[in-house]
């Protein structure tokens, strides 16, 4: 082989190395890219991680179980889009929750809610309660905790009496064009609660849009009757809206999976002086996101196993497809529960807890013996 050859063949070589370590490199930093774009996205999937378990043994919330009918044995069919079960890490973060607390300026702050609200006289008020006082205001009746300033609005007549009301008082409801217009009506009026001057935290530190749900709803004006079937078009004269909070991607359910702690029922698309707000229930405690430790979680086969077991809560069910927003409390006998979707999410109800927890969320079809089906959601605790 004459020298030339020799210094072609190691410059070929040279080039295909050269490529190859190149072409390496470039994997390489690709794959830590898109490494980094997970971490930063909460999305990798951490196994065998250590837990600090720095709060202690916690007591995992007792959810309300609808009992099926004595005697009933049925089958759970895993039928979740990827045949499998989703693929989650072994420890989540576990955050602590503000206590309320009741202080001198409670009452003042829960009348500058009040008057926030369109209430003209803050001081005429009823002591339900050592914590609950009760202000009214033309149609409706407002009840606020001033430990935790959560309240609820109720209508002090019937919903077709106060549609009569609406229309003897010449209060014309805005047109619904887009269920946006019933998310921003909602925000307008928590975002004037939560700019309220009181000596505590805002109601709610800041409202993200995208965790907004709505129902639209079609109300009968002379019944008062509140249909929520296939409602579309010139029949929607009104919505529900849910917030639901979210915690570093996790949605935080509450205890009816299909609402949330806040919500409301509205006819027009103002509401700031309560006018044509029907019905709210406004529940939340703080969590406070910089007080975290991490805790071991069960896998979602163990959850799912559980829930064979009889050890999972029936949280929701629904009979015939209905649309409604309750549970049957009563069902029929059932034969099959088919589980389309598993979620990982937080839990927190209408009651104070000290500390945020994981649960599993089992949902799908449910097929009863009279070969009618509907829904429903299982409840599972995620801590170990």
């Amino acid at each position: 082989m004459s020298a030339l050859t020799k210094v072609i063949s190691y410059t070929k070589r040279f080039f295909v190395v050269g490529a190859i370590i190149l072409a390496g490199i470039i994997i390489m930093s690709l794959i830590t890219s898109i490494v980094s774009k997970i971490i930063k996205n909460n999305k990798l999937i951490h196994k065998n991680q250590i837990a600090s378990e720095s709060f202690g043994p916690i007591t995992p919330p007792v959810f309300k179980s609808i009992s099926l009918p004595s005697g009933d044995n049925p089958t759970y069919v895993l039928s979740t889009p990827s045949g499998g079960f989703p693929q989650v890490g072994n420890i989540m973060n576990v955050y602590s929750v503000i206590s309320p607390q009741v202080s001198v300026d409670s009452l003042a702050n829960a009348q500058t809610l009040v008057s926030n609200m369109g209430v003209q006289n803050v001081n005429s008020y009823n002591q339900l309660g050592d914590v609950q006082y009760e202000w009214q205001s033309n149609e409706h009746d407002i009840i606020f905790n001033i430990d935790s300033l959560n309240f609820t609005i109720n209508l002090t007549t019937s919903i077709n009496s106060y549609l009569s009301y609406q229309a003897q008082n010449q209060y014309t409801t805005n047109n619904f064009s887009s269920p946006s217009d019933a998310v921003s009506a909602v925000y307008d009026f928590l975002s004037s609660l939560s700019t309220a001057s009181t000596s505590q935290n805002s109601l709610i530190p800041s409202l993200n849009m995208s965790n907004f749900s709505t129902v639209p709803v079609s109300i009968n004006p002379e019944s008062g009757s509140i249909d929520l079937s296939n409602v579309t078009g010139a029949l929607t004269n009104g919505y529900y809206v849910f917030y639901s909070k979210n915690i570093n991607g996790y949605k935080v359910y509450s205890d009816n999976p299909k609402t949330s702690t806040i919500q409301f029922l509205i006819n027009s698309t103002n509401i700031s002086n309560l006018d044509g707000l029907i019905q709210a229930s406004f529940v939340n405690y703080h969590i406070n996101t910089s007080s975290y430790s991490t805790y071991y979680i069960v896998s979602p086969e163990t959850a799912y196993s559980e829930i064979k077991s009889g050890k999972g809560a029936l949280v929701y069910i629904s009979q015939d497809n209905s649309d409604s927003l309750s549970p049957e409390s009563s069902p029929q006998s059932v034969s099959k529960f088919y589980i389309n979707k598993i979620s990982l999410g937080y839990y927190q109800g209408n009651n104070y807890r000290q500390y945020l927890t994981p649960i599993y969320v089992f949902s799908g079809v449910v097929y009863f013996t009279d070969g009618t089906q509907g829904t429903f959601d299982y409840y599972v605790n995620a801590l170990t």
